[in-house]
């Protein structure tokens, strides 16, 4: 099969042929129309198209139900690296970990009861994570089981080139001022939200560790390196207000000019959680919220041409 884009064009098909089938059967009664029931009639139209003489609507079948078989493993596998499995997801991770292609799958569809059902609602479930759960998912899985799925499902390498392989600072600091804006016209506590984010993507970046620790190194020498451009531009300009703790941003400037990146990530960061979430912290006041500052009195164009002609980068 050819690959796409994206595996979510797969993902965005499920969910129109879900709406349409609701559409399509509003007469039923309300307590009968669950998730459950939307996904029973989904997978009967599927199979409709795997049994269609069209090419295209088989293809389309074999895209679906190969994204649906790949979501299901990556949430199990996760949720099994996590201890989280109950047991009906145990006897389903095991069927699915039974799998060896698309061969084996397509025949599984076929002789076990409701089993695309249940892919499908792997699929959703997925396509429901944020980026940074769905980040974890690709992540969690080992290099063997990457390489299986890489030889086995062609569909695989476009999860992993989206999800697998670069994660830097744009995608924490894209997915904060998403989820932001997601609560600005609401009456929660902008602070209170702030925080929790703060706290995910910290809890984010320790897991990352634990799975990748090459794209967690490379991603904290990022995160390090950027906060002491900010850090240092706001000491040496006197660019703060009384919401802002010089202080804060002083420390950080002291341990980066005194040690090295590798013994700030191995010696601070692995070991204490201030260090960690001062950066996170710092990070997400300067280049996300601008230290509450108008963009006349700083922004990062400042920063990064303070940065170029007066401080050298740290190797």
């Amino acid at each position: 099969m050819e690959q796409v884009l994206s595996n979510d064009i797969f993902r965005a098909t499920i969910l129109k042929i879900i709406f349409f089938n609701a559409i399509n059967n509003y007469e039923l009664e309300e307590a009968e129309v669950d998730e459950k029931t939307h996904l029973y009639f989904a997978a009967e139209k599927l199979m409709e198209m795997h049994n269609s003489e069209s090419f295209i609507l088989r293809n389309i079948f074999n895209g679906i139900l190969e994204t649906s078989f790949l979501d299901a493993y990556k949430v199990l596998n996760l949720k099994n690296r996590e201890s989280t499995l109950n047991f009906d997801e145990a006897q389903i991770y095991n069927k699915v970990c039974s799998i060896i292609d698309f061969e084996d799958l397509e025949n599984a569809v076929m002789t076990i009861d409701d089993f695309l059902e249940v892919l499908l609602n792997y699929a959703l479930e997925f396509y429901r994570y944020n980026i940074l759960r769905k980040i974890k998912t690709v992540k969690a899985l080992s290099s063997a089981q990457c390489a299986w799925l890489l030889y086995s499902f062609k569909l695989f390498d476009n999860d992993y080139k989206q999800y697998g392989e670069t994660i830097n600072l744009d995608i924490l600091l894209s997915y904060y001022k998403k989820e932001m804006k997601t609560y600005e016209m609401t009456p929660i506590d902008n602070g209170a939200i702030s925080a929790n984010l703060s706290e995910e993507i910290i809890g984010f970046i320790k897991s990352l560790a634990g799975m990748d620790f090459d794209s967690f190194e490379t991603l904290m020498e990022e995160i390090i390196k950027t906060d002491y451009k900010w850090s240092k531009y706001i000491v040496d300009k006197k660019n703060f207000n009384n919401i802002v703790d010089i202080g804060d941003f002083e420390e950080k400037i002291e341990m980066y000019e005194n040690n090295s990146l590798k013994s700030l990530i191995s010696e601070e960061i692995l070991v204490d959680d201030y260090y960690l979430n001062a950066l996170v912290d710092g990070i997400i006041l300067t280049k996300c919220d601008n230290l509450y500052l108008d963009e006349d009195i700083i922004n990062e164009e400042m920063v990064d041409d303070y940065y170029t002609k007066n401080l050298k980068p740290k190797k």
